[in-house]
């Protein structure tokens, strides 16, 4: 087993555009063009500029996305803390299904996280070990969390506080094959005599979420440009580090045309673009920084118009 620990980012909110310059020649041409044109994606005729146009357009509405989607998980765990405290059972490692109907409540009764998206929500002792989560199958249970992330053990220090980290774990895989890597939160939970009765875990797989993300954004991106005749494809990636996260089904060959890009030693402030010819077709690429994940991820959009 894998593990990749990285510092938490932030807990502020975040901008939802971050763009300071264009890279390169190509960025700058593309500033005249498509995307800095008031025409917009619907008055440009180039196929390559529309496709960066495009992929631009998707990075900003995943951007939007993110930053509600991790703030929700962000502003409500620490609630859902105290719920999950006033109904823990009292022996909760020989009382499951009271335990996984604490986890229930804990999560429904919080506004933010019962619209989360969270991929899984358990609860573990302080040593790290998972007594239950929400769902079944629980591929968590059994699992100890503290031993792939140590740094979420500090949830527990005086005084509780909220404790992030991403890396690899296999019960937290949204993907038999490939890549993939966790986010995942941990919050103490404490008892009326304040004594910490153990963790509050929730987070994702990142190809998961990230994939819920790509359906709403195409259907945004469609939304607006509904009046365009072309046929299209558009498929969302979540770089974090040198490796690109995207859709379980997207194809490899996106993802390997991203990673070798190597964008964020070239993204800086702003946003990368590039364009590609890949399996008889013309690709535009766009990415910007996604600090909400950290300060080595970015979304990337690769797309095509035909």
């Amino acid at each position: 087993m894998k593990r990749i620990e990285l510092s938490s980012p932030s807990h502020r909110t975040v901008g939802r555009r971050e763009v300071l310059a264009g890279i390169g020649g190509l960025a700058s041409s593309l500033a005249l063009g498509c995307l800095g044109s008031s025409v917009g994606l619907a008055g440009c005729t180039d196929k390559a500029k529309l496709a960066i146009a495009r992929s631009s357009t998707a990075c900003d509405e995943a951007l939007t996305l993110f930053t509600r989607d991790v703030d929700q998980i962000r502003n409500g765990m620490a609630e859902g803390a105290k719920i999950l405290a006033k109904r823990m059972p009292a022996d909760p490692k020989g009382s499951s299904l009271e335990l996984q109907t604490a986890i229930k409540a804990a999560r429904e009764n919080v506004k933010d996280l019962s619209y989360a998206k969270s991929t899984f929500f358990s609860f573990a002792q302080l040593d790290g070990l998972v007594l239950r989560s929400e769902i079944d199958p629980d591929r968590l249970v059994g699992q100890n969390v503290v031993s792939v992330y140590p740094t979420l053990a500090k949830a527990a220090e005086s005084p509780p506080k909220l404790v992030e980290a991403w890396g690899e774990m296999d019960a937290l895989r949204g993907v038999k094959q490939g890549n993939d890597i966790a986010w995942i939160v941990a919050h103490a939970v404490v008892g009326a005599d304040g004594k910490v009765l153990g963790l509050f875990l929730t987070g994702f797989s990142l190809r998961l979420y990230t994939g819920f993300v790509q359906d709403e954004v195409r259907r945004r991106v469609d939304e607006k440009t509904k009046d365009q005749r072309e046929k299209s494809e558009l498929y969302l990636f979540v770089v974090k580090g040198k490796l690109a996260y995207g859709h379980p089904d997207a194809p490899e060959v996106h993802a390997s045309e991203i990673e070798k890009r190597d964008i964020m030693s070239k993204i800086g402030g702003g946003e990368y673009s590039d364009r590609l010819e890949l399996e008889g077709k013309t690709w535009g690429i766009a990415a910007k920084k996604a600090p909400m994940f950290g300060d080595d991820a970015a979304v990337a959009t690769i797309s095509t118009i035909y």
